[in-house]
């Protein structure tokens, strides 16, 4: 037994306390901005928060209201390095005409504004002029929230590695003001093109962004500075080898370094309360079973819930490396990254995030992880401390780096896997009943698991969805009178949405927190199957659920349906969306 707690508290301190010290051996990247730009990363994202993947995703599909495809995403990242690549050779051309070795500012800034044209007022907003002649207005708020997540940055870091791996000479060093004003351009420039490939798709119908259309608008916005004589140079193409010169995914291992320094930055993260907040999200959010009460068990948990998360970060690092050679790629690219995950662990995300695994098998064998199960897993570093351990264990390094969009999307991945282990053995430990409380041989069951589930996947046909809306009647419309009367009161419905008591206390004794909120929620559905539609509603009140007598009023049956959830300090639970 003794040898059992050496084992799991060892687990536990692989996973929490992972140091984060400076490498004693030569800099790999010396004479580059690499590290420059990872340290702008880091304080970039220790003030804005390590916007994860799904986040960022997110913030670009509703920016102006249509989501961009995967093909969107791809083009985008090409054109952005494009762009930067320009900018940073002709920078450097200029830089070497007066016999200097670093680009500055002064080099950059002309050619931002000969590469866009573009004003922008005291208030913040900016102007963008078209090759019609026409104006785009980009407001204050819009360029503040899209410029807080680091994309463009991350295009910058990307530019630099491809010039590493190619072992090109023809990007200097770059200053911290010349990075933040190639950043600074390629925000705008970005967003400017997902308006206008928005307001293309809004007038064509269209509810996602191409490629093309994507493609289409960023060149729109380039046409006045070609008519004008173009001042940036173009990317210049180095052939590359797929076996580069360093191995051991350098690049990715600084990323994860200063991805996990961010997040305990931002989320100003502790020992005791990661420990405490990470239990309580396994039972309550991830497995949905209780957690052993016992350090102990609780200890041999995590053990096995490590070891079945390890494997598949394994598969995945493994995978991705097969495929970039076979394709010729000198680096782990963002689309293979996509289309490994897709074999392995097959999944569609809809347009909240909410990811459904195992998509083609019926829907009692799906499982259904909501966005906010990832963001209460990545709230910790966690799926980044984890690749970390699984490059520490590998007995061969890692024959191609990752970019850092690939990076992104294999941190996005392994938080997903993550809850998926933990649901998959909460749904176990369900059905077998034999114990009140999750055990380690659940996680492991669990593990093992996704591989079968993926192979039965792969041979099934695609699930047929039809979509009735209970609400669709072919009874005429109202003319000559409202279409909805208030019945509230007649029905007998006293629920009230209103923030929790604890949030309330929450932001009156805690000045410095952010503005929070409580999301409240309806939903409509007949849970008791006698075809009369009944509501549950969610909010800071708790939760109280209506069923339909079918005369016109509502029973709260909230203490029967066993929803009325109480927190130890004797308040509502707060269920939320």
């Amino acid at each position: 037994m003794a040898t059992s707690k050496i084992f799991v508290i060892t687990v536990l301190i692989s996973l929490f306390g992972i140091g984060l010290s400076a490498q004693e051996e030569a800099d790999p990247f010396e004479g580059s901005s690499l590290r420059d730009i990872l340290g702008a990363i880091r304080e970039f994202e220790s003030k804005n928060d390590a916007k994860c993947q799904a986040t960022a995703t997110r913030l670009e599909n509703f920016m102006f209201g249509t989501p961009l495809t995967d093909e969107a995403r791809f083009e985008k990242v090409r054109l952005q390095k494009e762009l930067i690549a320009g900018l940073w050779r002709s920078a450097a051309t200029v830089a070497a005409q007066d016999g200097r070795t670093e680009i500055s500012v002064a080099d950059v800034a002309p050619l931002t504004r000969a590469a866009l044209a573009y004003e922008q007022s005291e208030s913040g907003d900016v102007e963008i002029d078209l090759a019609d002649g026409s104006r785009l207005l980009l407001t204050a708020t819009d360029i503040r929230q899209y410029s807080s997540v680091a994309y463009s940055l991350r295009a910058v870091l990307a530019v630099q590695q491809d010039a590493l791996i190619s072992g090109s000479s023809d990007l200097p060093a770059a200053d911290q003001a010349s990075v933040d004003e190639m950043r600074r351009l390629t925000d705008l420039h970005t967003l400017a093109a997902l308006s206008l490939a928005d307001r293309e798709a809004r007038e064509e119908n269209r509810r996602t962004m191409s490629g093309p259309a994507f493609v289409r608008a960023w060149e729109a916005l380039s046409v006045g500075r070609r008519a004008a004589g173009d001042t940036l140079e173009p990317p210049t193409v180095v052939a590359t080898s797929a076996q580069p010169a360093r191995r051991g995914a350098p690049v990715l291992q600084q990323i994860i370094t200063e991805k996990i320094a961010a997040y305990e930055s931002y989320n100003q993260l502790d020992r005791k309360n990661t420990d405490r907040l990470f239990l309580r999200n396994i039972d309550r959010f991830w497995a949905r079973y209780r957690m052993p009460s016992t350090p102990e068990g609780s200890l041999e948990v995590q053990a096995a819930f490590q070891t079945a998360i390890l494997v598949e970060i394994d598969r995945l690092m493994n995978a991705l490396q097969s495929a970039a050679v076979a394709a010729g790629e000198p680096l782990v690219r963002a689309p293979i990254v996509s289309r490994v995950a897709q074999e392995l662990h097959p999944h569609e995300v809809d347009d909240l995030e909410d990811v459904t695994f195992f998509p083609r098998l019926p829907r009692e064998r799906q499982f259904l992880l909501e966005s906010y199960d990832m963001d209460s897993f990545r709230d910790f570093g966690m799926h980044w401390r984890l690749i970390k351990i699984a490059l520490d264990r590998r007995e061969a390094p890692l024959e191609l780096d990752l970019d850092p969009f690939a990076a992104e999307q294999l941190a996005e991945m392994t938080a997903q896997v993550a809850v998926l282990i933990f649901r998959i053995a909460g749904e176990i430990a369900t059905d077998q009943a034999t114990s009140s409380l999750l055990t380690a041989e659940d996680l492991l069951r669990a593990g093992a698991a996704i591989p079968k589930l993926t192979e039965l996947n792969a041979t099934a046909p695609p699930l047929t969805r039809s979509l009735r809306l209970a609400s669709s009647s072919s009874a005429p419309l109202p003319t000559d009178s409202p279409f909805m009367t208030d019945r509230t009161a007649d029905a007998d419905i006293t629920y009230r949405h209103r923030t929790s008591d604890w949030l309330s206390r929450l932001r009156r004794t805690l000045a410095i927190t952010p503005p929070t909120f409580s999301g409240g929620g309806i939903a409509a559905e007949d849970f008791d199957g006698d075809e009369w539609i009944d509501l549950l509603y969610v909010g800071g009140m708790g939760n109280t659920l209506y069923l339909n007598d079918g005369l016109g009023g509502f029973r709260d049956v909230t203490e029967r349906a066993g929803i009325d959830y109480r927190r130890a300090d004797g308040y509502a639970g707060e269920a939320r969306q």
